[in-house]
């Protein structure tokens, strides 16, 4: 009979789900309703990932229509967490584009410290009588989650100018018929 150890399948076991862990952190998506869901931006500054356009201090100068939220929240220390932020923004544009969205704007991202995890190391020795040495160390880093909220959006087609022709200017007068003599 084979002596069968647990310790290196629960070891492979152990390193997939870390390695998994980045795939499974997804934008959470709200459907927005609202009288102010269309709009029209200034401008600010946008670059596309995934064929997707990411606006931020600013809006796109065009009519949009918000059609919902996306709210992220992940480990942002560490290697894993370093692995999860780097995958966010396209992460955010599958979701967007899942939804129905042409782009997103950046309304908020914070760090939040979350904890601290702390390690020490301590070693003593001794000898002889009357010798001894003893020397430590210690380390505490925080632990902090990122959180992200983006505007979900769907651009409109821009509306037809109005003309000269079209409207009359404020106060005019209807042109007069031609008097005949």
């Amino acid at each position: 009979m084979k002596n069968f150890s647990l310790g290196r399948p629960l070891s492979l076991a152990l390193l997939l789900s870390v390695l998994a862990c980045p795939a499974l952190a997804a934008p959470e998506f709200s459907r927005y309703y609202g009288k102010d869901a269309v709009q029209e931006g200034q401008g600010g500054e946008m670059k596309v990932v995934e064929g997707i356009e990411f606006w931020s201090n600013g809006a796109p100068p065009r009519r949009f229509e918000v059609i919902g939220y996306l709210s992220d929240r992940r480990h942002a220390t560490g290697l894993i967490g370093a692995m999860r932020l780097k995958g966010l923004e396209k992460a955010i544009a599958k979701a967007a584009r899942e939804n129905g969205g042409d782009a997103v704007i950046l309304v908020g991202a914070e760090r939040e410290v979350v904890g601290f995890a702390s390690s020490a190391n301590a070693n003593a020795n001794s000898t002889g009588p009357n010798s001894a040495s003893a020397w430590g160390s210690s380390a505490t880093v925080p632990v902090a989650k990122q959180n992200t909220r983006y505007a979900v959006i769907r651009f409109l087609p821009d509306l037809p100018a109005e003309t000269e022709e079209d409207s009359p200017a404020e106060g005019a007068a209807e042109p007069a018929e031609a008097a005949s003599d």
